[in-house]
């Protein structure tokens, strides 16, 4: 059981990583999404599909009507009814026509392609970065710069890397291929595993930390033991009594569901916490 609660927990954290869908309702409020914005599809979709991307370069330069339409998510009947919206005035809109709008909208921002280009300028420093890859990737410890040179790069790839290295400061040109070179590691399906690899080692760091007995110091404890315990939390603090009352009441409810139903003690207890 502890072994399931532990994997769950560890599921709720890569799922928190992927994002929510966005609401039409939210986009509707955010954008100001009215019949007049129906009408003027074009500019709508381009402004809301790029500020909805996550990274502000998602598209690069590629328009994002273009890009819809290149990857088939906007179909001919979408295109032949944003037209027809383009040719009415806004009072001529139906409330039909319009939340038809509103939901091709926004399945096209919860569609958004999870990739994007890498601009110059997401690079600030990169004679610091090949420095800092090419150090890393000797370390004895697995790390996303050792990854990227054992699995991800050929090795014609990383020894461009090495030489990059080499010099005292890199050309405009030799950013652009940077830039490029990167560009081919993100779009690669090892990229996707060296993502999970990352993760892993965030969650491995303190788990091995615990394992050496060591416990921290702040109201991860305190939490602890007030779920162990059946008393109240005018039990623990001196306080008046229309304070009386568990702030952290949803946290210590887990905590004592698992103590008391899922065999956990304390030390299970400040694993999990």
């Amino acid at each position: 059981m502890k072994k399931i609660i532990l994997g769950l927990s560890l599921i709720l954290l890569f799922a928190s990583c992927t994002g929510a869908k966005v609401k039409k309702e939210n986009l509707v409020q955010k954008y100001s999404l009215d019949k007049a914005a129906a009408k003027n599809w074009e500019e709508t979709i381009i402004n809301v599909m790029v500020a909805e991307s996550d990274i502000p370069d998602w598209f690069g330069d590629e328009n994002p009507l273009m890009n819809l339409r290149k990857n088939g998510r906007m179909s001919d009947k979408h295109l032949y009814f944003f037209e027809t919206l383009g040719k009415a005035n806004p009072d001529e809109i139906t409330e039909e026509e319009h939340e038809k709008f509103l939901d091709i909208l926004t399945k096209y921002v919860n569609g958004l392609p999870r990739k994007f280009t890498l601009d110059d300028t997401n690079i600030k420093d990169p004679k610091g970065l090949v420095d800092y890859m090419v150090k890393s990737s000797n370390s004895s410890l697995d790390n996303p710069s050792k990854y990227i040179k054992e699995v991800v790069a050929d090795k014609t790839e990383w020894s461009q890397i090495v030489a990059w290295s080499q010099k005292n400061d890199l050309t405009n040109k030799d950013v652009k291929k940077l830039r490029k070179l990167l560009n081919k590691f993100i779009k690669r399906k090892e990229s996707l595993i060296l993502f999970f690899l990352v993760i892993g080692i965030l969650v491995f760091i303190p788990l091995k930390i615990l394992s050496y007995g060591w416990t921290p110091y702040d109201d991860a404890k305190r939490h602890v033991a007030f779920s162990t315990l059946d008393v109240k939390w005018s039990d623990v603090l001196i306080i008046d009594e229309k304070y009386d009352t568990d702030h952290n009441a949803g946290w210590h409810q887990i905590l004592k569901f698992l103590y008391k139903n899922c065999g956990f003690d304390k030390l299970d207890l400040m694993f999990f916490s």
